[in-house]
């Protein structure tokens, strides 16, 4: 409060002086006060101007860019084949052939039949070694381009990327190796040696043995 009395006093005696000292016309040491206070204080909406622009500005950058993560899935990992008919049904064997390992079916009892395979050592119209069963994997893969309407919005942001995605599909084949009493699917006696694609419930006949095939 000192202080602010302090300043009250020197402005009033700046403007006595700037009016003529204690002699001086009172109208004349208004008008200097009034003068005086008006060079003092500034207006609010210069000191709210000049407290705007002496704050930073904060930036924000948006990246416009957007890129799609592909995604990978895999189906169908195993068979499961049901013995329909024939002396070794009825049974039901689960199969997981692989890329570089097929499961083999036929009359034989090799370790490769028993463990990963099926053995019909029982049904004497089947070959020792009658037929395989394959996995490829097949890569599907779907890319969206952009028309080049669309690279640049109304915005101004830059799209590049698209989408992408990717599924892994394990495909299946039948091979008959070139037995003696053939293969059957349906009424097709199929060729020696041809791989066919195994479709959902597709039903196989091998000398007097009938199977179902199905995925797991």
């Amino acid at each position: 409060l000192k202080e602010d009395e302090d300043d009250d006093n020197n402005d009033d005696e700046v403007v006595m002086m700037m009016a003529g000292g204690e002699n001086a016309d009172p109208q004349q040491v208004a008008e200097e006060e009034n003068h005086v206070n008006n060079n003092l204080k500034p207006s609010s909406s210069s000191a709210l101007s000049k407290l705007t622009s002496s704050q930073p500005k904060s930036s924000t950058t948006t990246n416009n860019n957007h890129t799609s993560a592909a995604t990978a899935t895999t189906t169908k990992k195993t068979l499961q084949i049901t013995i329909l008919t024939g002396p070794h049904a009825p049974q039901t064997i689960q199969l997981q052939p692989k890329h570089t390992q097929p499961c083999l079916i036929g009359r034989s009892k090799g370790k490769k039949f028993l463990r990963n395979g099926i053995s019909l050592s029982k049904d004497q119209e089947v070959s020792t070694t009658h037929g395989k069963f394959s996995m490829e994997e097949v890569v599907s893969t779907t890319t969206l381009l952009d028309d080049d309407e669309n690279d640049h919005d109304s915005s101004g942001s830059n799209d590049t990327g698209g989408g992408g995605g990717g599924v892994v599909q394990n495909k299946f084949y039948y091979t008959d190796v070139g037995s003696t009493n053939g293969s059957t699917v349906g009424e097709a006696r199929l060729e020696p040696n041809v791989r066919v694609e195994i479709e959902e419930g597709m039903v196989l006949r091998i000398g007097n043995s009938t199977l179902k095939i199905e995925f797991g």
